[in-house]
């Protein structure tokens, strides 16, 4: 039975995913930020009769980072986020290095440490990098979240190169969903203090934001089961046509 560690799992992708992947026989762990979404977590799946375990992991605090060198996790899901919206144009720098603590600084720390102490013995294994159409779109006051996902998706680029260049099995995947209805928008645009532009991006991006998470959940499992060198996974044709297209015209 594989042993997966999915971060950033207190509800939306994350959990999903858990639940998912839990159904299909997998050993899996979703980890939390804190202590409260921790208790909250654990209420929530003892009422699904779940037998996930479940852990509070930050992914800004190295001691918290470390606890995975005692998991013996087989499969790293790099899920845990946060957004912060505004324009580029005057958005408080302090905002961006919070953003970029969490999404870039922590994934990539918390997947060093992983290939460090967990990998290095068998020399195998798979990290999974949850990313987003926004690291590819440029969407207006999405700008500080958008370009920790540029970021992730070069992480997962270049990972893989170095991987490759010392022999070491181990894969890494990058899916870069589109749009989903969790709450996670919300939260980004209550950080812009424009209330008409804030009002109006919520309602767009919940109209956009009908997709099913287990068509996430679905793909991360196909990433999953992959033994090939994709790298990139995209949740829909859909999706896939329309960063074609974009490529096509604006590359």
């Amino acid at each position: 039975m594989k042993k997966v560690l999915i971060t950033g799992a207190r509800s939306g992708i994350g959990f999903n995913t858990g639940i998912y992947l839990e159904r299909l026989g997998y050993d899996v762990i979703l980890a939390v930020h804190t202590n409260e979404e921790l208790d909250t977590l654990k209420i929530k799946l003892k009422k699904m009769n779940s037998k996930i375990k479940a852990i509070k992991l930050d992914i800004t605090n190295e001691i918290d980072r470390l606890k995975i060198r005692d998991l013996d996790i087989d499969i790293l899901i790099n899920n845990a986020s946060t957004c912060i919206g505004g324009s580029l144009i005057n958005i408080n720098t302090n905002l961006v290095k919070k953003n970029f603590n969490t999404n870039v600084i922590g994934t990539l720390r918390l997947s060093q440490i992983f290939i460090a102490h967990l990998f290095l013995k068998r020399k195998q294994g798979k990290i999974i990098f949850i990313s987003s159409l926004a690291g590819i779109f440029p969407i207006t006051y999405t700008g500080s979240y958008s370009i920790t996902k540029a970021s992730i998706n070069m992480i997962a680029k270049v990972l893989k190169k170095e991987l490759k260049s010392i022999n070491m099995n181990t894969k890494i995947k990058l899916i870069e969903p589109g749009i989903y209805n969790t709450g996670f928008n919300d939260y980004m645009f209550s950080h812009i203090d424009n209330l008409s532009i804030s009002n109006n991006h919520k309602k767009i991006f919940k109209s956009l934001g009908k997709n099913k998470l287990k068509g996430v959940s679905n793909t991360i499992y196909k990433s999953i089961i992959s033994n090939n060198n994709k790298l990139i996974y995209r949740t829909n044709l859909f999706e896939s046509i329309l960063v074609k297209i974009y490529n096509l015209l604006f590359s």
